[in-house]
């Protein structure tokens, strides 16, 4: 018994550090529907070697995060990519071939990243200079010019190898209204088209037969028009209208890439997940839209409950997907409040719930401009980068997010079994007397379910006992407890999660 004590006054430590570590981040409680909320948890992280954004991030094999690009402060476009070791929270800094801010980012079939033209200082188009990029050797490698040059394009790699860029930004030349194909065996980018319609910021996906689909985006000055989806067929040359529309009875809607991986938004079905968007007057409306890689049908993902509209939040960036939980992640600013509030939602793929946090955090002194955000290996979201207010302060700063737990409507099937051992928002939250624990069992172990206050000390162990693999729940009854903050904590096997409560009497 002896022996255990060192280790029980460790973990009391650690959870004190961690809820004063929690208290210096600045938070909000969000409005509550507990049907369809769940706590996140936001951890300011390390900051860059170089104030940046409109950067890409890339997740690479190791683990580890690369950088590419963008641009610093006075809007001045930059020639570096930084490597991120979430292990060591340590960045470092690689030089690159050519400057690439605005730039088109492919990933090819050998695992490797095409990094295609991009914009000068101010955002000014005006590079055709391609460079490979190796996420295994972290080497950058010339290869040829573009045909053209442009900024804002979109990409995608064809079965063969060869690789697809549309769209462009502004009207410095006709690169809106024609692409490149580009042959890795002689490294060489030849012209096609014209498509049917100029575009800037437009996605280029392959579909099941081979051909490239080009869908989204803005027209080159930036306005919000009517675009079809083309379709480009790299065996005839030819170019073809596959709908007049994004989706095929309502042309209000449209979507962009801005600083997206396209190939980060496949699903594990092979489809693809984007967030789109319609704007009325000052009101932007969202919903989630998949496009289908055999049928080329695009059509709307339904979500209970609906995304919010612009009244309530302001979506920031496109879906990061998590193919591991067959979920989606949203990271939105929070209308209506003084500060820099954002919020994360959760979407199970699956059940199409919505979970948004029932926490908000405050930035302090910049906005998630251009900052794009990528799954960590440990399920968190790690989002680099933003600005002060506009194109010319870049900032450094870094943030990760754990994204809420979706929150169960329902008692699961016995039969249905989770892929990792999951501790869910305890239902409802706040409560007073009485709440619900509910876990999670992706195999049969021991589970020991116990309860502390806000100091760390025992209050109660809820169960100690074997449960086969599924979900269950257990329930708490505070009656005789004080109100306050109280901590729940699961153990199983060698799996330790904790989460926080909140009694209100």
């Amino acid at each position: 018994m002896k022996s255990l004590i060192p280790l029980v006054t460790i973990w009391v430590s650690l959870l004190l550090c961690t809820q004063f570590a929690a208290a210096q981040i600045q938070t909000y409680d969000a409005p509550q529907d507990p049907h369809y909320t769940a706590e996140a948890v936001y951890e300011v992280g390390p900051v860059m070697n170089t104030n940046r954004h409109n950067h890409h991030a890339i997740v690479l094999p190791d683990g580890t995060v690369a950088l590419i690009g963008g641009r610093t402060t006075g809007f001045t476009s930059l020639n570096t990519a930084e490597i991120f070791d979430p292990e060591t929270q340590e960045f470092t800094t690689h030089s690159m071939k050519f400057t690439h801010d605005f730039t088109t980012v492919v990933k090819m079939n050998d695992g490797r990243y095409m990094l295609a033209g991009g914009a000068s200082n101010m955002g000014v188009p005006n590079f055709a200079h391609t460079e490979i990029f190796d996420p295994v050797s972290l080497e950058f490698t010339e290869t040829g010019n573009m045909v053209l040059f442009r900024a804002s394009g979109g990409g995608t790699a064809l079965p063969d190898g060869r690789v697809v860029i549309a769209s462009a930004w502004w009207t410095h030349n006709n690169a809106h209204t024609y692409g490149e194909l580009y042959d890795p065996e002689t490294g060489t980018f030849s012209q096609i088209g014209p498509f049917h319609i100029s575009r800037s910021h437009g996605t280029v996906i392959t579909t099941a037969d081979g051909k490239a689909m080009l869908l989204g985006g803005r027209r080159p000055t930036g306005s919000r028009e009517v675009l079809p989806v083309e379709l480009y067929d790299p065996d005839t040359d030819e170019i073809s209208i596959v709908q007049d529309y994004l989706l095929v009875e309502d042309e209000a809607w449209t979507f962009s890439i801005n600083n997206t991986v396209t190939a980060s938004q496949q699903l594990a079905n092979g489809n693809y997940l984007w967030i789109a968007d319609n704007q009325v007057g000052e009101l932007t409306s969202y919903k989630l839209i998949t496009a289908d890689v055999e049928t080329m049908e695009i059509s709307e993902m339904e979500t209970t409950p609906p995304l919010p509209d612009s009244d309530s939040f302001w979506f920031i960036n496109q879906p990061v997907i998590d193919l591991e939980h067959n979920r989606a992640y949203l990271i939105a600013r929070v209308r209506d409040l003084t500060d820099y509030y954002v919020a994360v939602f959760t979407v199970d793929l699956e059940e199409g719930t919505l979970t948004e946090s029932s926490n908000y955090h405050a930035l302090e002194g910049y906005e998630l401009r251009s900052a794009p955000a990528v799954l960590l290996p440990d399920g968190r979201l790690f989002v680099s980068g933003g600005s002060v207010s506009d194109n010319f302060n870049a900032v450094n700063n870094t943030l990760f997010i754990t994204p809420p737990q979706p929150v169960a409507t329902s008692v699961e099937a016995p039969d249905e079994v989770p892929a990792a051992i999951m501790l869910h928002q305890n239902y409802p939250n706040p409560f007073n007397p009485v709440t619900q624990i509910t876990f999670g069992l992706d195999h049969h172990t021991n589970v020991k379910l116990d309860v502390y206050d806000i100091t760390g000390r025992h209050i109660r162990t809820l169960t100690d006992n074997p449960y086969p693999a599924g979900t269950h729940t257990v329930p708490f009854d505070a009656t005789a407890l004080s109100s306050g903050i109280y901590i729940y904590r699961l153990s199983a096997g060698h799996t330790i999660l904790t989460r926080k409560m909140m009694l209100v009497k």
